[in-house]
């Protein structure tokens, strides 16, 4: 029999403890008390903006470092002993790691701003075929820091183009998405202007 449920608790950022029944046979009408024990896991909270929504998105990654194979169960999440939300959570082998949703990060106010420039003159003798001048806004409403995790698509699907004039450069480019990582402080605003262009084939 596999352990039957999963329960993870503690304050964000630092750890949980996760409680397994422990492998038991009960007999029909039987009454047992169930042994528990204790593993410590580390837990990171974080928000994703992925700038097709309209809203971003509380997220937790959960790394199973207890030395067992975490099997399908539900989950609930607390921070500081106040409840944050059930979730449940597929198989989670040792060493794995997994990303979860917890509902929309109201402390955030987010907005992306994009326009295809039609006079591309300045551009042209470098070979720019089509330029898009793109704003991402981003205030931190609250008295937290936040981690935020912002994913770009561009506007010509996954095709990868050239951002040119940054006023923050992106931190990498994965599955088809400019990525950026902020790291934002209380009452900040974040403004990101870029501008992706497209070069003439040769």
């Amino acid at each position: 029999m596999r352990p039957a449920a999963i329960e993870l608790k503690g304050p964000p950022g630092i750890g949980v403890q996760n409680f397994i029944v422990e492998n038991i046979s009960i007999k029909r009408k039987e009454i047992k008390n169930i042994p528990l024990f204790t593993k410590p896991i580390k837990v990171d909270f974080y928000s994703l903006w992925n700038t097709q929504d309209r809203y971003p998105i509380k997220r937790v990654k959960l790394n199973n470092t207890t030395g067992l194979e975490l099997p399908a169960g539900n989950l609930a999440i607390y921070a500081e002993d106040t409840f944050v939300g059930l979730l449940k959570i597929q198989d989670l082998p040792r060493n794995g790691t997994c990303n979860l949703s917890i509902g929309i990060d109201s402390r955030l106010n987010v907005r992306k701003e994009q326009q295809l420039v039609k006079e591309t003159t300045a551009l042209i003798r470098q070979g720019i075929k089509k330029a898009y001048e793109t704003t991402l806004f981003i205030k931190n409403w609250s008295k937290e820091e936040i981690k935020l995790r912002v994913e770009d698509l561009p506007p010509e699907g996954i095709i990868k183009p050239q951002i040119i004039n940054a006023t923050h450069k992106p931190d990498s480019f994965e599955h088809g998405r400019y990525i950026w990582n902020l790291n934002l402080k209380p009452q900040e605003k974040v403004e990101i202007k870029f501008t992706y262009v497209y070069k003439e084939q040769k």
